[in-house]
């Protein structure tokens, strides 16, 4: 039920961004969800799409990104997607691996029709 609650946040959210804009309609809503942050995306979509039945928001479109996790090697600083639980650097073969990203969970951007 933890993604009923993110929804009724986002809602909450640009609502009041809404009227702190002075805006009178919202078209798409994009999130950010990363994979490691403990939130289904598909249940946030299920959860808004009901939530807005009787709001302002009705008609939004919510777009979820799911960006993959990076790594960056601290060896040759080249940065990757990580595939798997391999954190291994695929260009030096260095083991030894910063995790950047993976635990997204914000609004991204608003699209208005204004």
């Amino acid at each position: 039920m933890h993604e009923l609650s993110i929804a009724q946040s986002v809602i909450r959210s640009v609502l009041e961004e809404m009227e702190r804009r002075r805006l009178s309609s919202v078209k798409k809503i994009h999130l950010r969800i990363g994979p490691w942050s403990g939130v289904m995306a598909d249940a946030v979509q299920f959860n808004f799409t009901v939530l807005c039945v009787d709001t302002p928001l009705r008609d939004v479109r919510l777009i979820i990104e799911e960006p993959p996790p990076q790594g960056q090697c601290t060896q040759c600083s080249h940065t990757f997607p990580i595939q798997a639980m391999s954190l291994v650097c695929p260009q030096c073969g260095c083991e030894s691996v910063r995790l950047q990203g993976g635990d997204e969970l914000e609004i991204a951007f608003l699209e208005t029709g204004e």
